[in-house]
């Protein structure tokens, strides 16, 4: 199963890119990790996509170790993916950590300090995998700027819908302050205004 033509399929269909500069963003291109690696300098562009199922780390004479280890060497990124469906070789993480090499997991490697992408089965699920595996290849949306001002608009929308409830007790307040209002206004009137019982002065 060649996840990494899913993940490209992915990042055309997202419009999204594994890298992208001032020119714009980039293609995403496959190549075979050893020949990437073995001509790739130090801080280059290219990412090590590592696939977990239950043969990760069984081949023969130990293949996927070394490059993976040369990668980090060269502190090219890597980009971890678990497969979860049983049928294509997905178990419990627990037994790629078995099965991975314990140089890997120790210092300075430390390969499990990435935090692995759960790869689904059902469409709906890989589909949003595979996104956060290009996330975790340094991919943004090409369209986000747009996303995100939807968002604001959507937002504004919503904060300025009438609401029933929320107008009706808008109202019920605005009834009671005219209320307190007419009250007070009359109350002040009456203490202004000259009293008509006041008593006349005694006679001595």
């Amino acid at each position: 199963f060649n996840v990494a033509k899913e993940v490209r399929a992915a990042a055309h269909e997202g419009r999204t890119d594994a890298r992208t500069d001032a020119a714009g963003p980039r293609t995403v291109m496959i190549r075979e990790a050893e020949g990437v690696l073995d001509d790739a300098p130090a801080g280059t562009d290219a990412v090590l996509l590592l696939y977990l199922t239950n043969r990760t780390f069984l081949d023969e004479g130990g293949t996927v170790a070394r490059l993976v280890q040369t990668a980090m060497d060269r502190r090219v990124p890597i980009a971890l993916v678990a497969e979860q469906d049983p049928g294509r070789g997905g178990c419990p993480f627990r037994l790629c950590m078995q099965q991975t090499p314990q140089m890997l997991q120790q210092p300075p490697y430390k390969l499990f300090d990435t935090v692995a992408v759960p790869l689904y089965s059902s469409p709906e699920h890989r589909k949003v995998s595979l996104r956060h595996v290009l996330r975790s290849m340094g991919a943004a949306p090409c369209d986000a700027a747009a996303l995100t001002r939807c968002l604001r608009i959507c937002r504004r929308h919503i904060l300025e819908a009438p609401i029933p409830g929320f107008i009706a007790a808008k109202r019920t307040l605005s009834t009671a302050a005219e209320r307190w209002t007419a009250r007070t206004e009359s109350t002040a009137s009456r203490s202004r205004s000259p009293s008509s019982a006041s008593p006349r002065p005694s006679s001595v």
